[in-house]
């Protein structure tokens, strides 16, 4: 998918299949605003499903992630405590691939702000990712002997 920015409030995203959306400023802050309510009414799920719309595509919203992950960690309790250790690894997957293309997308957005280049390390201090999603990770995967993601998440406490 590939993003343009077209001025300070409008984003136009093209997805692989050709199709456009676009997305304004006001869009993405009117439904973080309401996902907040959401999970303040005690609906995790729901704000969760909210706020992965300013996460595709990826933006530069680091809040929305944050708040985001926020509420994978209450889920992810939730579900060790009751064994559904799959939704666990799959919530801390996409958590990894989500902070990864927001990594990726403030490179790209700043790069062409600065007109610079800047490798992902440069944001590293930007990731929403703890010590304690990793740990969930291992806790879930060696739960369910699931070897790629006990590896996954070992490389990723190494590092």
């Amino acid at each position: 998918m590939n993003n343009q920015d077209f001025g300070f409030r409008t984003i136009i995203s093209e997805h692989p299949d050709g199709s456009f959306t676009i997305h304004s400023e006001d869009d993405y802050l009117d439904n973080y605003l309401a996902a907040l309510e959401v999970k303040k009414s005690g609906d995790l799920h729901k704000a969760a499903q909210m706020l992965k719309i300013s996460c595709e595509p990826p933006s530069i919203y680091k809040g929305h992630y944050a708040e985001l992950l926020r509420i994978f960690r209450a889920l992810n309790k939730q579900d060790l405590k009751n064994g559904c250790y799959q939704n666990v690894i799959d919530r801390v997957n996409l958590a990894l691939r989500y902070d990864d293309e927001m990594i990726t997308e403030l490179c790209r957005h700043w790069g062409s702000v600065h007109g610079k280049t800047y490798e992902k390390s440069y944001f590293a201090g930007e990731s929403n990712i703890l010590i304690s999603d990793i740990k969930s990770l291992l806790k879930a995967s060696t739960a369910i002997n699931d070897e790629a993601n006990i590896k996954k998440a070992n490389d990723l406490i190494a590092n």
